[in-house]
């Protein structure tokens, strides 16, 4: 492995197909931090700093058309859907959610009625199907790499 790549892998960015924690750098940019863990999840190397340069309009603070046309930019499709909690199992994860009606976090996976977001703000939590109710906005953003966008499964 080339001195660079190893580097990059040591550093959490080469992960592609694993979802890997990234915290906000200053409130209000979970947005972001949510894009750049995606964005490594499909093997586009960017760290959270790289994205506040990129795009510093967006650094304090982002909304959902806006993260649309970040990842478009950056190559990526993308699917916004109004999605009830009963249909959670149906998304292509990891996909983003509208949190709190205020901020963004990513759903990685639903398992033995857990659900697995990371908060950008804090870390990697598992909640109880009801817990998830009190803070979820039923806003999805599902992240595609093909030209075409996906169905539901």
């Amino acid at each position: 492995m080339s001195l660079l790549k190893n580097l990059f892998a040591n550093s959490g960015l080469i992960n592609k197909g694993k979802l890997v924690h990234l915290k906000q750098t200053q409130p209000g940019n979970d947005g972001l931090a949510c894009i750049a863990m995606i964005l490594n999840f499909h093997g586009i190397m960017i760290n959270l700093n790289e994205l506040n340069n990129k795009y510093p309009d967006c650094v304090a603070g982002i909304n959902l058309r806006q993260i649309i046309e970040i990842f478009h930019a950056e190559g990526l499709k993308t699917r916004p859907l109004q999605c009830p909690v009963s249909e959670l199992p149906n998304l292509k994860l990891p996909a983003i959610l509208h949190w709190d009606m205020k901020q963004f976090v990513i759903l990685s996976n639903i398992e033995n009625q857990k659900i697995t977001i990371f908060d950008p703000a804090s870390k990697k939590i598992s909640l109880s199907e009801n817990e998830f109710e009190q803070h979820y906005a039923e806003i999805a953003l599902e992240v595609f790499t093909s030209p075409a966008i996906q169905t539901h499964k």
